[in-house]
Parts: structure tokens; sequence; C-alpha cells
């Protein structure tokens, strides 16, 4: 199949999109469709860029499904931009969090924004939290989910209608029915089953292929962005192409490619080459690749701006009449070349 100058476009943004979002990153959510932006977006996150693309490129309502998963290589805090996205969110119906940093009042904000929520999945909430934070996450989740009070009738009929009354209140995710959590305590497992009727609670994680990542697009699948990134040829650049020892820097937010602890041996079959592709170009930080470009490019012009200027000074001889020094002005022009 001919690629077609859409694709061609948007295989270069990918490409480079951490230039693309230092660059121009505010103004993508104008000029770009949602379902370009979704492909930017699933580049972003094989490219651990995730942390610098969601509010360039999610910061409107287009969205039903949003996969913010760390992927190992990249750490996400959600409190960077859960005020400011979360807010234009309000057509969301799928949103997974697994493994990302929870500090803020996240679920709180869900709640009050994306009331057409169906499906969240977490994982891993308390990893990089405090114990309090973590209690803390887990009344704020108990106090979101679609509770049923204990009123002494466990008919279906009267669940149906208790969980009417309040579908239309603040604060609660009425609609929720998955809660995707493979490393859910115990305990809290019991509290859902026990008060939640409507919410199904799932320890195994499963791959949401099917779900619509933007409203209107049902063409547009994860997995069908996961097939047009390797299409484009697009290196995935996940956790697990380096080892599972690992060490995260002092921001704690990225790991870098050299900071990988890994030993040889350790890579998987297969993925030692893609390790190795690497190239030297990632790991120059972008300032210092402007820089040499700009000295490049100096260099060029001011070539082009000398021989430019002899031209003109031969052609001003030239036109004087001067014949007899004509000769003369090449050969010594020509020397100082």
């Amino acid at each position: 199949m001919v690629p077609t100058l859409q694709d061609v476009v948007l295989r270069h943004l990918v490409e480079h999109l951490d230039e693309v979002l230092d660059a121009a990153g505010e103004h993508l959510v104008y000029v770009l469709s949602a379902r370009h932006r979704a492909v930017l977006f699933a580049g972003a996150k094989r490219k651990a860029l995730l942390g610098r693309a969601v509010e360039c490129l999610v910061d409107t309502n287009d969205w039903s499904y949003l996969d913010l998963a760390s992927t190992g290589s990249e750490l996400v805090r959600v409190e960077n931009f859960a005020q400011s996205v979360f807010g234009s969110l309000t057509r969301l119906r799928a949103i997974n969090l697994a493994g990302c940093v929870l500090e803020g009042d996240v679920f709180p904000l869900l709640a009050r924004h994306c009331r057409d929520l169906e499906h969240l999945e977490l994982r891993d909430l308390d990893k990089y939290v405090s114990q309090e934070r973590y209690r803390l996450h887990l009344n704020q989740l108990k106090a979101v989910l679609p509770r049923l009070e204990d009123q002494g009738d466990s008919s279906i009929d009267s669940w149906e209608d208790h969980l009417s009354s309040f579908e239309d209140e603040e604060g609660k995710l009425a609609q929720l029915s998955e809660l995707v959590w493979p490393d859910c305590p115990k305990e809290v497992e019991e509290w859902v089953k026990t008060h939640c009727a409507r919410t199904r609670l799932l320890r195994e994680s499963r791959k949401p292929t099917t779900f619509q990542v933007i409203h209107g697009e049902v063409d547009l699948s994860p997995k069908d962005l996961e097939d047009l990134l390797d299409s484009m040829g697009v290196e995935s650049l996940r956790g697990e192409v380096f080892s599972t020892r690992r060490s995260w820097n002092k921001t704690g937010e990225k790991m870098m490619p050299w900071e990988a602890r890994a030993e040889p041996g350790d890579h998987p079959p297969g993925l030692e080459a893609a390790a190795a592709r690497l190239s030297l170009k990632d790991q120059i930080p972008i300032a210092e690749r402007f820089r040499y470009a700009y000295i490049l490019r100096r260099e060029r012009v001011l070539k082009e701006y000398a021989k430019e200027k002899k031209r003109r000074k031969r052609k001003e001889v030239r036109e004087s009449g001067a014949r007899g020094a004509t000769n003369t002005l090449n050969q010594w022009l020509d020397e100082e070349v």
C-alpha cells in the first residue's frame, strides 16, 4: 500500500516527537484532528514522552479511552496535569492509570468531570507514595464508587432504584462497571463485592483492544494504533527493552537509557538489537542538538554569502567597462578562496 502524504507527515511528527513537543506542543491541539493526536499520543507512549504529551494532545473532550499506564521507562505523575486535563475529558469512558504516581486528588477529579466513566484500571497504587497517601487514595476511591447502602433489601429492584437515585449526584462514578486492579488488597476486594453491586472487580488485566479511543472513530482502537505505529516503523522503547533492575533519576519521572542497570544476557531474546539501535542522537540533549544545527547552518550561510559577494564584485567590474582589470580581479578573488 502506497503511503499518503498524510501518512508521511504523521510518521515524521512521531519520529521527531520530542522536538515537535518542545517547538509547537501548545499549538498541536488546535492544528491536528483528534485522530492524528491519538496517533501521536500512542507514539509518545512508545517513546517514553507521555508526561510531556498529555497536556499538548489530550486537552479536548474527543477522547473515549485514555491509556496512561506506565511502561517502565517513564513514570507518569498524574497530579502534574490532572487538574487541567481531566476537566476537559467530559465524555471519557475508560482510563488506564496502572503504574502511575497518584499524589493529588485524582479520583474525586475523575468523579467530578468524567461522569460517563465505565472502566478504570489501577496497579501499584502504593508503590510510589507514602502509606498515609495510599490510605487517602483508598478512602477517596471508596467515596466515588457507586456504593449501595445497607437498607435490609437485597433484591435487584432495590439496588437498581438506589443507583438511579444518585446517578446525577456530584462526586460519584455512577457508571463505573469495571475496576481492573491486579494487586488489589483483599479487604478492598471484599468491600467492593459487598457494597458495589454494579462494579465488577477484575484481578487480571485484559488488554482493551476493542475500546474506541476517539469518539466517532470506530476503526481506531488501541490495537489499531499499535499496528499503525508498527507499519510506520516506530521503535518501541518500552521498559522490557532493558533489564528489570533499574535505577531512577532524582526527579523520579523518567529513566534514561544509560541509567538502566543491565547485565550482559539480561535482555529478553530478540531485544538486544533493539537496545543497541538507540542512537547517539537520543543521548544528546535537545539544546545541544539545536546549538550544533545552528553552527552548521551559520557556516554554510557564511560560505554562500562569501561566494555571492565575490560574484557581485565580478559583475560590477564587468559592467563598469574595466576590461583590463577583470582578469586581475578574478585572479585575486580565486587566490583568496
